[in-house]
């Protein structure tokens, strides 16, 4: 798999993610706000580091390091931003809005995780 596939699957299993929340929005508002708001932050910060990662390599050594550093510290800085507009004006709930955050992180491993158990599974005999 290539790493824009993987990518792109990531994303899109994080935006599946969403469709329990959206099912909770009558009994859970806020909690459903705040992992759909989570969730999408965590996309977007995966697919800018996936975008800054790939634009960072180049002939001259030295320059790909000066933007994988302004890339990094910017986009944290986004994140940063972005999480506090959140919560202090949209009163997300910081538990469930931080779990969102994670949820490429939990989707990397879990999937990860399956495809390691299943290539055990299939190639050990």
């Amino acid at each position: 798999m290539t790493t824009r596939k993987f990518v792109i699957s990531v994303i899109v299993i994080i935006c599946l993610t969403n469709i329990p929340a959206l099912l909770l929005i009558p009994t859970n508002f806020k909690g459903a706000y705040s992992w759909f708001f989570g969730s999408m932050g965590s996309a977007v910060n995966f697919f800018w580091m996936y975008i800054a990662a790939a634009s960072a390599f180049g002939p001259i050594a030295k320059s790909a390091q000066i933007k994988t550093v302004k890339a990094f510290y910017f986009r944290y800085l986004f994140l940063i931003v972005y999480a506090l507009v959140v919560v202090k004006l949209l009163k997300a709930d910081i538990l469930i809005f931080g779990l969102g955050l994670l949820a490429a992180q939990g989707v990397i491993f879990s999937k990860s995780l399956i495809e390691s158990v299943i290539s055990d599974r299939f190639t050990n005999k």
